[in-house]
């Protein structure tokens, strides 16, 4: 348990979540299928550990960690990658839309306040949105652009989501 999933969200840790995501990957392309991997990142997560203190940010990520596997289809995998950074793993989609409707029900879910130590507090998710095989061939290049994706989202403002777009100015996360 303790190797393959996070301490503190229970969800899947970014092992477990890339053995997951090689599988799908598999699954995918020996039968010409599409995936998606959605990448979350809250938006001013740090003053809420500054101002109320680390065990409110972990009483946060456990909450929004519950709002995660709730929004979800029983077979999307949603995993903690680091910090405030979560993955969700959406196998077997059909097209954009349904990939956006399920993104933005989790953008909705995650906007939504939170009750830590007795105080309302709020974040808002900048999502990242990569599709298998129309913006990458390979997992880890999958998860590449559905960063690059995200920070366009930072870059543009925070608080919404976006598709990554191949371009010029578009430049990859190491």
């Amino acid at each position: 348990q303790m190797a393959q999933y996070d301490f503190l969200t229970k969800l899947p840790n970014r092992a477990l979540m890339y053995d997951r995501l090689r599988q799908i990957h598999a699954t995918a392309s020996r039968y010409d299928k599409r995936y998606a991997v959605i990448f979350v990142d809250l938006d001013n997560f740090k003053p809420i550990n500054d101002q109320l203190g680390h065990d409110a940010g972990d009483a946060l990520l456990c909450q929004v960690a519950d709002r995660l596997k709730s929004n979800l289809r029983v077979m999307d995998t949603p995993a903690r990658y680091g910090g405030d950074e979560f993955i969700v793993l959406v196998p077997e989609i059909n097209d954009m839309h349904e990939v956006r409707i399920i993104a933005e029900k989790l953008s909705s879910a995650l906007r939504q306040p939170y009750l830590i130590k007795h105080q309302t507090v709020s974040v808002t998710p900048s999502i990242g949105i990569a599709l298998y095989p129309e913006h990458a061939q390979d997992p880890d290049d999958l998860i590449r652009v559905a960063d690059a994706a995200m920070y366009n989202v930072k870059s543009s403002g925070r608080d919404g989501l976006a598709f990554y777009a191949a371009s010029a100015s578009t430049q990859l996360p190491n």
